[in-house]
């Protein structure tokens, strides 16, 4: 199994790159694999899996796709390259479909089975805030790389009409609406073990661990990205069985998550 912080800056990661949005970060990880094929070509036809969670909503379909049109390339000979075997795509709670999920926002808030978080009259009125400004905008978000005006917009109302004000309507963790805000589980203690010496020199890691630095993240959302869905993986896999989870978060959280290819 292997494990990729991406992209760089994120986990133990580090270097320099020109990654700004989900289709740009699928280049890097392909040739990341390749570097892993020419060193270990036991692995070459073995079958490979990606699986994924949070923003892993947005990477694991786009680097599938991309894997793919790779594969053919490099069958059709205009590509050099090591065919990547996938099989499977896995996603855990991803972000993928914003027009779904941000209308989730307010649904979940009002309907779920742990106990209401806003009244039928707040609910109708964030639903009537989503049809008349986040949806609009977010139907006007149709690029898919470098920065994108109308995705950006899309990303700032969406989150100043929707999921910031419903983050805010009661103390509960938005990543587990069971706990308080200052949800202690899982502890950060994990971090203080991940940043220490011996940890460190164990794995050979040439940079100290950070959980969900600003840069990478600043360079991912300032273009919109988090906002673009993926309606063409949508109609690729709906007779497969892939899982797509909805996801309930805070907006800076979704870009801190982490792509773990498997190997079997």
């Amino acid at each position: 199994m292997l494990y990729v912080d991406q992209p760089i800056g994120t986990g133990f990661s580090y270097g320099t790159d020109d990654v700004t949005s989900t289709v740009t970060a699928a280049p890097y990880v392909w040739t990341l694999l390749q570097a892993f094929y020419a060193a270990f070509p036991a692995y070459e036809n073995t079958d490979f899996g990606i699986f994924t969670e949070s923003y892993g909503g947005h990477y694991g379909p786009e680097f599938a796709s991309y894997f793919e049109s790779q594969n053919k390339a490099i069958t059709a000979g205009t590509v050099t390259g090591i065919t990547v075997p996938l099989i499977a795509l896995g996603i855990n709670n991803g972000w993928y479909d914003p027009i779904i999920q941000n209308k989730a926002y307010v649904d979940f808030s009002y309907n779920n089975t742990y106990g209401a978080l806003i009244s039928k009259s707040q609910y109708n009125s964030y639903m009537s805030t989503y049809e008349s400004g986040c949806l609009v905008d977010l139907q006007k978000c149709t690029g898919v790389t470098g920065s994108n005006s109308a995705c950006l917009n899309a990303d700032n109302v969406c989150y100043d009409d929707i999921e910031g004000p419903l983050s805010e309507v009661g103390n509960f963790d938005v990543y587990d609406i069971r706990e308080p805000s200052n949800d202690p589980y899982p502890p950060e203690t994990y971090v203080t073990y991940l940043q220490s010496s011996a940890v460190v020199s164990a794995i050979g890691a040439k940079a100290t661990y950070a959980e969900c630095p600003d840069a990478p993240y600043e360079k991912i959302a300032n273009t919109g990205d988090g906002e673009f869905p993926f309606p063409s993986f949508r109609l690729e896999t709906r007779n497969c069985s892939i899982k797509k989870k909805k996801k309930k978060s805070q907006k800076k959280k979704k870009c801190c998550g982490l792509l773990t290819p498997k190997i079997k």
